[in-house]
């Protein structure tokens, strides 16, 4: 199997990245074909909705770092889409790519691939309200306005949770269904708030279950 992994994180050797290197490790002692791009060196501008692809048989005007990606994924079997949560979303530079998948959905589109994504994020990944009670008081602590919070009117009740994460992995599953990619599936890892904190979670090793499942 060609494996292609997209590191959408703008950070050099960051957590999303030590992420996606454990999984391209475990994927060849498996015996499979890795390719990673790094969106931190690869650069994708964002789509200008102008639709001269679908004019001109999916060739976009601008040309850059997205030809790379195209190429790359036509050759591959499984795409992962790997980005760290910003503002409870994807990182830029991955929704920059994922926008421009505008190209291909009414033209010629993709090959038969499968896909997953790797969510990396500073928080929790669930949070319950006794989170919440717990950021709250922390803020009327600091004098920090007592509405401060992380979600509003749509904070858990007690005893509920909200997961984070639910924005990325919703736009990730949408842009799979569209392009009639095969999920394989969410594989999300939490509080990871400094750099390098992902090196010693024990929680990669179900990336590498992953990988080796393949």
């Amino acid at each position: 199997m060609n494996i292609l992994v997209i590191n959408g994180s703008p950070r050099k050797n960051g957590n999303t990245e030590t992420m996606s290197d454990t999984f391209l490790e475990a994927a060849r002692e498996n015996g499979h074909t890795t390719k990673k791009i790094n969106l931190y060196t690869t650069k994708v501008n964002p789509c200008l909705g102008c639709d001269y692809c679908h004019s001109h048989g999916s060739a976009c005007v601008q040309k850059d770092g997205m030809d790379d990606i195209y190429r790359a994924m036509d050759q591959a079997d499984l795409v992962v889409f790997a980005s760290p949560l910003y503002s409870c979303g994807l990182s830029a530079q991955m929704v920059a790519v994922l926008n421009r998948f505008y190209s291909r959905v009414h033209t010629v589109g993709f090959h038969s691939l499968s896909s997953a994504l790797f969510i990396v994020s500073g928080g929790p990944t669930i949070i319950t309200s006794e989170i919440i009670a717990r950021f709250k008081k922390m803020a009327e602590n600091n004098n920090l306005p007592r509405n401060v919070g992380m979600f509003g009117s749509g904070e858990p009740a007690v005893g509920e949770s909200t997961h984070i994460n639910s924005a990325a992995v919703d736009q990730y599953r949408k842009v799979a269904k569209i392009n009639r990619f095969a999920d394989l599936g969410v594989f999300e890892i939490g509080g990871m708030r400094a750099k390098g904190d992902m090196k010693n979670s024990p929680e990669l090793q179900k990336i590498r279950d992953f990988a080796h499942s393949l």
